[in-house]
């Protein structure tokens, strides 16, 4: 808490702000895809974040699709 004083003698009292928390923090990932054929396939990847709330915690997010190559 800091108290500053004007030219007036009037008091001003600045409390801290309150301490702010991470929403997420993305850590990379990584990702495989395999090929039927010359020009068609499939993918998997995936991911962690980080979430700094009360308690830490992991998720995993994956990702699926089909890759088609021109």
């Amino acid at each position: 808490t800091r108290i500053y004083t004007s030219e007036l003698g009037i008091e001003t009292r600045v409390e801290p702000p309150e301490k702010k928390k991470t929403v997420t923090a993305m850590g990379g990932g990584l990702g495989l895809e395999y090929y039927f054929s010359d020009h068609f396939g499939a993918c998997l990847a995936g991911r962690i974040q980080y979430f700094d709330l009360d308690k830490p915690e992991t998720a995993f997010q994956t990702l699926l699709g089909l890759v088609i190559k021109f």
